[in-house]
């Protein structure tokens, strides 16, 4: 498979179509990290669904009131949304987008980025190590790794159908790539 750099380089095609961006991509991959990175690079609000889907303590938010906040900062002209909550907003946010951007570090990586999230998040919730490391039915290490195979699968057909996607590996060269693109208009 080709590495972000070579497909950048070989691809006539802009990094972006648009300034309308969905950022999805597993569990501690970096996705919001990214997010911020490309919203700053392109002068557009960045949007974290999992805020607005979950409140501090993974209290689920009613759909519907996070549909109507979705809807609101979908109205502006350009915009990076980071987060996998597909099936509450495929007809809000997948419809508009302009690019979709699968963020997918090396296993290495990602896995390091992975128990980063895990270790921090548990220092700063008191009484969270057991949510977080040893309950198989809450650890967001479990889960990820239980997500990780059908989300890729998934993912990976959406890269053929669309032409919208793009799956990045490599997220500083990507971003690079953004600098200079937008250097050169």
């Amino acid at each position: 498979m080709e590495s972000t750099t070579e497909t950048l380089l070989l691809n006539p095609r802009p990094p972006l179509l648009g300034r309308r961006i969905q950022v999805v991509g597993h569990a501690g991959a970096g996705k919001s990290v990214f997010s911020e990175k490309l919203a700053t690079a392109i002068q557009a609000p960045v949007i974290h669904l999992d805020p607005i889907f979950w409140s501090k303590d993974w209290v689920s938010t009613p759909v519907e009131e996070a549909q109507d906040i979705v809807r609101e900062h979908v109205k502006k002209p350009g915009w990076v949304i980071d987060g996998n909550q597909w099936v509450p907003l495929k007809g809000i946010t997948y419809p508009l987008a302009t690019d979709i951007i699968w963020i997918d570090p090396p296993f290495h990586v990602w896995i390091y980025y992975l128990f980063s999230r895990a270790i921090k998040k548990a220092w700063s919730d008191s009484g969270s190590f057991y949510k977080d490391f040893l309950n198989p039915k809450t650890s967001i290490i479990v889960l990820a790794f239980q997500r990780r195979k059908k989300k890729s699968k998934n993912w990976n057909k959406m890269l053929k159908r669309d032409s919208r996607w793009q799956r990045v590996t490599d997220t500083s060269a990507f971003l690079k790539a953004i600098d200079e693109h937008e250097r050169d208009k």
